[in-house]
């Protein structure tokens, strides 16, 4: 598998690494501003698929398919991240913490009954 589909695949865990991390400090561990460090580590993460995506660009490399999904992936991260960062602390909130405070009108999973 080419260099820059790995590279996709690391920022991609990375993401969802970086965001538990940030949730567990924030919320287990009661460090909100650590935990926010954390969470503000996932552009940090964007900017080095960006990187590395133009140095490979830059030194001669052939636009491929690989590059494009790189491109799709910045798009979707910088598009809906702060949406996806949003729908995990609420994910976390419930089924973590047992707290509905916070969840949004538009939830995919049912919400239990009560009196």
């Amino acid at each position: 598998m080419n260099f820059i589909a790995w590279i996709i695949v690391a920022c991609e865990i990375g993401f969802w690494v970086v965001i538990a991390a940030g949730l567990v400090t924030r919320y287990i561990f009661n460090r909100k501003r650590l935990g926010l460090f954390f969470l503000a580590l996932t552009p940090v993460i964007d900017l080095l698929l960006l990187i590395v995506t133009a140095n490979d660009l830059y030194n001669g490399a052939t636009a491929t398919q690989v590059h494009a999904i790189a491109a799709i992936y910045l798009g979707v991260s910088l598009a809906f991240g702060k949406s996806m960062i949003r729908w995990a602390d609420e994910r976390f909130l419930y089924y973590v913490k047992k707290k509905a405070q916070n969840l949004s009108v538009n939830m995919d999973l049912p919400m239990p009954n009560t009196p």
